[in-house]
């Protein structure tokens, strides 16, 4: 019984809005649930775990201002490390 690339995705974007950790665990144990977070296509579908790193990328790396955008999109997502972040960068 094989079970459809698109409900993997929904389980793999359940667990990116609650926890980072445990999504990086799944992307290191299954190559599929890797191959799938890092497809261009999770960010179509406003996966907060994808714009977050983006986020900590372009703040970090490049000094991007759209970089706190991006946090907060994440945020309104459930993304809670974005929440963190947003209030951080408000203080």
């Amino acid at each position: 019984m094989d079970i459809p690339d698109l409900a993997w995705f929904k389980v793999l974007f359940l667990v990116a809005k609650h926890s980072s950790e445990d999504l990086y665990s799944m992307a290191g144990t299954c190559k599929l649930f890797e191959e799938m977070l890092n497809d261009p296509e999770c960010k179509e579908h406003n996966n907060p775990e994808i714009i977050y790193r983006e986020a900590v990328t372009q703040l970090f790396i490049f000094k991007d201002d759209e970089a706190v955008n991006n946090f907060r999109v994440a945020a309104k997502a459930g993304h809670m490390e974005s929440f963190y972040i947003v209030g951080l960068l408000g203080l």
